[in-house]
């Protein structure tokens, strides 16, 4: 990534892209959220809430492997032939049907 910078009218030339954007989409994030469904006493809601945090903590790290181990678990969290739809870019999860 190039990065021009001639304007110093602001302040000179920035130290770090981070220093221009900020924490981009990691900087301000929505809390988790569950989309209520009949079946909502199949799964622990604390157990998914906990897997997911955990999931956004390796994502910002980069830690992808760490990331998709801990989306698996939460889709395998509801009992029987249940599962989790987890929608990333509006921070929701639901109770699914397989």
């Amino acid at each position: 990534l190039k990065m021009w910078w001639t304007e110093t009218q602001h302040g000179g030339v920035p130290n770090s892209i981070s220093d221009i954007k900020g924490e981009g989409r990691w900087g301000k994030r929505q809390p988790w959220r569950q989309i209520p469904t009949p079946s909502d006493d199949k799964v622990d809601t604390e157990y998914v809430m906990k897997l997911l945090a955990k999931r956004d903590r390796a994502r910002k790290i980069k830690d992808f492997h760490t990331a998709d181990e801990l989306l698996e678990l939460a889709h395998k969290a509801p009992e029987g032939d249940l599962g989790l739809r987890i929608h990333d870019e509006s921070r929701t999860w639901r109770i699914w049907t397989e």
